[in-house]
């Protein structure tokens, strides 16, 4: 009985694609004959090629996000990113040089964080009921940047109830002189849900806007990231176009609504469909053939239609020859229009392959050894009828898979229910076809107390099932749709419904993406706790240039990265020059002439004075350090209260109990080794020093004469000593840029760049005394 449903909403994890070469011959492209007669205008598949893919910085895992959203813009004539992280904070990197698309993830190109740090800060933001990042299942979605404005935006939405209208979008300048967000409002559309405009925003092509819309109508706002919440969302990729919101105090609690907007596109949900989750049927019902045909209003379509769910009733299963999105698929979304090619692209990851099986008596389920998995449960094996999926592939290792092991009725605690608790969740270990032979470690036993055997004669099942309170999907494949956005003028003419709007071409990317898998290579792409899919896709007219991020592309422990794959479109693309920092000639921000606004820095506290031992302190930049709390033994190395991951040496990251600054520089006594690691700003990493306490170089005091003088303590920055910090010592500095000149290099870390400069820039005007 699946009633349950109805009242217990899920969770889908957020989740994001990145695609490999695409090359006509080897891929599956499908046409909607919907919409086969696109304008000549149209983006195709044919026309994207890929140009390469580099790794972004490893940045902190947390609360705020499962998606942690990306977006880029030009500086100095490059490409930069920014990146939203699990503790609220957003992080800047330049673009790496690019690594051919076929480099295996573990061996692309990684960028590093800006030359200053890269860390924005914390973007705050506020709405109503306290739906926003960090607290309960309410996560940052989506990250834009919008040139217009030079604002950074972010979108969030709540990932479980069903979020009524509250703040989900806020926009922030970005203040050089600090490097922190000032945010400039928070808003909400008034009656629409959260979760339907909490995944993103794109900014509307002017194209578009002259033919379509009012002038200064250039925001989109939707589901245009990984959003998680089942009720109330639309199933597809939605837009809601608006003029960009007066500003406001973002004060905590306050919702600020935004009435007037247009709906380009929008899928409802509808339990009226060919849906699988039936009432009055014992057991998943995975593989039905569906009855009841689709109703107004419709989710999107696939053209993708190898699947089966048995979760919630809006979630459609193929008819016909088309699939629908639904609780199994997580997108993303960009508008395209470089004046040549226009169109929205829709990256996609959907679940894929179904299995309704059965365990045979010969030869009998046995558990092998004791597991070293970490809940404790044995390896076992089992003979099924079939290992088919129903894709052409088989039941593959890393999939995920349900097996009955006990009996309702017979078995003490064991009974179906609603939740499906005669059922125990499981990975594949290895699969042999031809005999039915499945090897497995159960990961969540069913509620008996009895020993967890698979039951002869019980069931197996793999695609998307609702079981133990847990919607969950087996494995997945990527996609890629590619829409016309002349359909959203249809919407605005009235020709057809926000729910008609449809992709105009599909494509199969799984075979090109084998960086995370696919079924027809032994692995479908994972799902679940590891998040991979499309998080954020990103634009560039300029470099005729599409850029596509997904989640997680190998990370170390508490931290996260995304790989990013840069596509060409059309023969006209060209990857912009890369720089690894700021220009050698930079112009500082603020610049120093005449009279600099100084950047602030706060007041290193007591105990982090410098060359004493302590055990916390503030670093030349203001970053604050502490331990977190883990036992006598000391605790991880915190950074502004974050962990300050990845480490140095083969240690992950670095802890300890004593800090001791050296020239501003932090440094830190590692118990797990008793060797001594040195923070470096611009990589982001702990770098070893050894096993001798860093020490700090004392300048003797000038011998005592008979008239003896003031001592004359150097002024940081006066680098040409006429007693002034002044343009003349930044001319001496930007001369030297991006070397290891030992007059410039103020902090002594065999680089000249804008961490000296900050310091000098903290001086500027001072003379020396004062």
């Amino acid at each position: 009985m699946h009633q349950h449903r109805n009242a217990h909403w899920g969770i889908l994890v957020a989740v994001s694609i990145f695609v490999g070469v695409f090359l006509v011959g080897q891929i599956n492209i499908t046409y909607n004959p919907e919409q086969a007669e696109a304008a000549s205008s149209l983006l195709q598949t044919s026309d994207l090629t890929c140009a390469g893919v580099f790794l972004t910085p490893h940045v902190n895992a947390g609360s705020y996000t499962s998606a942690y959203p990306m977006t880029m813009r030009y500086e100095n004539g490059n490409r930069h990113y920014f990146m939203y992280e699990g503790t609220g904070h957003v992080v800047e990197f330049p673009e790496p040089t690019l690594s051919p698309c076929n480099t295996p993830l573990t061996q692309a190109n990684r960028a590093h964080s800006e030359s200053w740090g890269g860390d924005w800060g914390t973007f705050n933001v506020s709405a109503g009921n306290n739906f926003i990042p960090g607290t309960g299942a309410t996560y940052g979605n989506g990250l834009t940047y919008d040139n217009a404005t030079n604002q950074l935006m972010l979108n969030w939405t709540n990932t479980y109830s069903n979020s009524p209208p509250h703040n989900s979008f806020a926009a922030a300048t970005t203040d050089a002189s600090t490097h922190r967000l000032v945010v400039t409002g928070c808003w909400g559309l008034s009656n629409v849900n959260q979760s339907q405009e909490g995944g993103g925003v794109l900014n509307i092509p002017s194209s578009f806007i002259s033919s379509y819309l009012p002038a200064g109508t250039r925001w989109a706002v939707g589901w245009g990231g990984a959003t998680a919440s089942y009720a109330g969302l639309s199933l597809g990729p939605t837009l809601f176009a608006i003029v960009p919101p007066s500003g406001n105090p973002c004060a905590t609690g306050v919702d600020n609504f935004v009435s007037g907007a247009t709906t380009l596109v929008q899928y409802g949900q509808n339990s009226n469909g060919p849906h699988c989750s039936l009432t009055n049927v014992s057991g998943p019902t995975l593989g039905c053939t569906p009855t009841s045909a689709p109703t107004p209003p419709y989710p999107a379509k696939l053209a993708f239609t190898n699947y089966s769910l048995d979760m919630y009733y809006p979630d459609w299963n193929p008819w016909q020859g088309h699939g629908w999105m639904g609780f199994g698929t997580g997108f993303s979304m960009g508008w395209y229009d470089d004046g040549v090619k226009q169109g929205v692209v829709v990256p996609i990851q959907n679940t894929e392959g179904w299995a309704n099986t059965t365990v045979r008596a010969t030869p009998p389920p046995t558990f092998d050894t004791p597991s070293l998995n970490p809940y404790g449960f044995p390896t076992g094996t089992m003979y099924v009828t079939s290992t088919d999926t129903h894709d052409g592939n088989n039941i593959n290792p890393g999939d995920t898979i349900w097996i009955q092991t006990c009996a309702p009725g017979i078995d003490l605690n064991c009974a179906e229910g609603g939740n499906d608790r005669h059922l125990s969740f499981a990975i594949v270990d290895s699969v042999t076809p031809s005999t039915g032979r499945v090897a497995f470690h159960i990961t969540s036993p069913d509620y008996s107390s009895g020993n967890h055997l698979p039951v002869v004669g019980g069931a197996v099942y793999l695609g998307c099932l609702y079981a133990h309170g847990s919607p969950t999907c087996s494995r997945a494949t990527y996609l890629l749709q590619i829409y016309d956005p002349a359909q959203y003028g249809q919407v605005l003419s009235g020709a057809i419904h926000p729910y008609d709007v449809s992709y105009n071409q599909e494509m199969d990317l799984t075979t090109l993406v084998t960086g995370f898998g696919s079924p027809s290579s032994g692995h479908g792409v994972t799902v679940g706790g590891e998040h991979h899919g499309p998080v954020s896709t990103m634009t560039d007219p300029q470099a005729h240039q599409i850029m596509i991020g997904f989640t997680d592309a190998g990370s170390l422990i508490g931290a996260v990265s995304n790989a990013i794959y840069v596509f060409n479109v059309g023969p006209n693309a060209v990857t912009p020059p890369i720089a690894p920092q700021p220009s050698p000639s930079p112009s500082p921000s603020p610049s120093p002439s005449p009279t600099p606004s100084p950047i602030s820095t706060p007041t290193p506290p007591s105990s982090g004075a410098p060359c004493t031992l302590v055990s916390a302190g503030t670093d030349v930049l203001g970053h604050t350090w502490t331990f977190a709390a883990n036992g006598s033994g000391g605790g991880w190395t915190m950074r502004d209260g974050a962990y300050s991951l990845p480490g140095g040496g083969s240690l992950p990251g670095a802890s300890g109990s004593v800090y001791k600054f050296v020239n501003g520089i932090v440094n830190v006594k590692d118990n797990r080794d008793n060797l001594w690691y040195s923070w470096n700003e611009t990589t982001k990493y702990w770098v070893l020093v050894g096993a001798s306490e860093p020490m700090c170089t004392v300048t003797p005091a000038p011998a005592p004469s008979p008239s003896p003088s003031p001592i004359v303590i150097p002024l940081a920055g006066d680098l040409n000593s006429d007693g002034i910090v002044n343009s003349l010592d930044w001319s001496i500095m930007s001369s030297v840029w991006f070397t290891s000149n030992a007059q410039a290099d103020l902090n002594h870390d065999g680089i000249v760049n804008s961490i000296d400069f900050s310091i000098l820039n903290r001086n500027w005007f001072r003379t020396t005394g004062s």
